[in-house]
């Protein structure tokens, strides 16, 4: 939790999935560099959302990070 602000859920995984994930990629064994990342900060959330919904696809991500 910060500022009060809390997540609660599960959207398409488990949570333990993200584990098994980050061991696959420190195995090498899962491949990152086929990924296409683009980053807005908090405060071009509005911006993100245009470009995922512009931009979507196989190994394509739209991610939010904080300031």
């Amino acid at each position: 939790m910060r500022e009060c602000i809390s997540i609660h859920g599960v959207w398409m995984y488990p949570p333990e999935a993200t584990f098994g994930l980050v061991n696959l990629a420190r195995a090498g064994l899962l491949r990152l560099d086929q990924f296409e990342v683009t980053t807005f900060d908090l405060d071009h959330v509005n911006d993100a959302v245009a470009h995922a919904a512009a931009n979507g696809g196989p190994f394509k991500m739209t991610v939010l990070k904080p300031n």
